[in-house]
């Protein structure tokens, strides 16, 4: 794609420019879409005379006709060519002939006309009303700001280094601000706003703070939050790769206990919710998922029915409900052991204690599920994660964890079905090791 950039991209540019590197860009949104098209990211470097460089992400869709680029699209296209972002680009899409592929740039995407809005000269007038600095006087005098995370079409997480001035005082901080194609920024503005003040005498937990929503651009302002270096760690030992210089398995096993803390002091909370998440309901959305387990994967279809019957047979009737993060997992939690921070709560609920755990401890062990081998690490950190929980509540059983994490198992197998080339050997076969540790698990917490 370096040649297709260097030949298409000087067109669309107010000046002389070298496109100088390119590369596809890890991306959710990357891969097949509807329809058999495909969808890839890639970040290209262009640079000018007199060393002036940009970095500019590129969307290419393919394979389309040219009536991709519907009015509509090139509309919001002339009405970003202004933004500081596309410099120094004038024309912001592109039809490429010989790839049956549209190109587009950011900060235009369809389906987050915010990005537009939050990247451009009008930013300050979208932010200031969430700083609390400009609400006694002062003025935002720079935002500069990085895209830290691209989901095509989805979400577009973004990290704005703001300035204010009141007087001769200056105040240097940085928002996070996340653009969404739909109204779920509002359900995470509204579930960090319900759980914000737990926070300020709670021990363990905490959360991003919620600074406010612009429901118009759908855009969800908090305060900054630590790099994900926790992620970054597991992710690490998945692969047995070394950890970085400074950090050993002792900081790590720390965080797992931090984070099994402030998970039960969420759950001690008493925070009243109206979402509930039972582990009958849980299991019903398994079977619904049985017959494209069954095309998908014809030879593990019968191992997961199977599982399903010993999932059904599990003693759990009436069950004790807490507040539950919903989706608790490594990936959401930012810092290390010196502050570790939950994020991403739309899946605010009241469920099982046992739900959190066991989401939690399913995708730690799903990693060195799909590649044996590897990782036996991980296995540790789960050990130490089930010990450190079970004994804060001893309100759950081993056996109710156990069949909470069979059932999280048996999500990841229907997750891995639905995967793209999931009719694939290997994929089947990754299938039948999460649905045999999930069949273990229930043998024999």
């Amino acid at each position: 794609m370096l040649a297709v950039f260097r030949r298409e991209l000087p067109a669309m540019a107010d000046r002389r420019i070298r496109v100088s590197r390119c590369r596809i860009r890890p991306a959710a949104g990357s891969g097949r879409i509807h329809g058999g098209r495909r969808r890839i990211v890639y970040s290209v470097t262009v640079e000018a005379q007199g060393g002036s460089s940009w970095d500019h992400i590129i969307v290419g869709t393919t394979p389309v006709s040219s009536d991709f680029l519907s009015p509509e699209i090139m509309h919001l296209c002339r009405a970003a060519e202004a933004n500081s972002a596309a410099r120094p680009f004038t024309r912001l899409a592109a039809y490429v002939d010989d790839l049956d592929m549209a190109l587009l740039l950011l900060p235009v995407d369809p389906a987050l006309p915010g990005l537009a809005e939050i990247t451009g000269g009008e930013r300050g007038r979208l932010l200031a009303p969430h700083i609390r600095e400009c609400a006694d006087g002062a003025i935002i005098r720079q935002a500069d700001w990085t895209v830290h995370r691209y989901i095509p079409a989805r979400r577009c997480e973004l990290a704005l280094d703001v300035r204010t001035v009141a007087g001769s005082h200056m105040l240097k901080r940085r928002i996070r601000v996340d653009v969404f194609s739909d109204d779920r920024g509002s359900l995470h503005h509204r579930n960090m706003q319900a759980v914000w003040p737990i926070t300020r005498t709670a021990r363990w937990l905490r959360v991003p703070e919620p600074l406010g929503y612009h429901p118009d651009h759908r855009l969800l302002f908090t305060a900054s939050r630590p790099e994900r270096l926790l992620t970054t760690w597991i992710s690490r030992l998945e692969r047995d790769r070394p950890l970085p210089d400074g950090i050993d398995l002792a900081r790590v096993h720390h965080c797992i206990n931090m984070a099994t803390h402030a998970l039960v002091e969420l759950q001690q909370s008493g925070l009243e919710i109206s979402q509930e998440r039972t582990f009958r309901g849980e299991l019903a959305r398994l079977h619904r998922a049985a017959p494209h387990m069954r095309r998908a994967h014809g030879e593990a279809a019968p191992a997961f029915e199977q599982l399903l019957e010993m999932l059904g047979a599990q003693p759990i009737g009436e069950e004790r409900l807490v507040p539950a993060h919903g989706r608790f997992r490594h990936e959401r939690l930012a810092g290390d052991d010196g502050d570790l921070t939950i994020l991403e709560w739309d899946g605010l609920c009241l469920a099982s204690p046992a739900l959190d755990a066991a989401t939690f401890l399913g995708r730690l062990r799903r990693g060195p599920l799909s590649r044996p081998g590897h990782g036996r690490a991980i296995e540790n950190l789960a050990h130490v994660f089930r010990r450190r929980f079970l004994r804060l509540d001893p309100g759950v059983s081993p056996s109710e964890l156990a069949a909470y994490e069979a059932m999280v198992l048996a999500r990841h197998a229907v997750q891995a079905a639905r995967r793209r080339r999931s009719r694939s050997g290997a994929s089947t076969r990754r299938a039948a090791r999460l649905i045999e540790a999930a069949r273990q698990r229930l043998d024999g917490p």
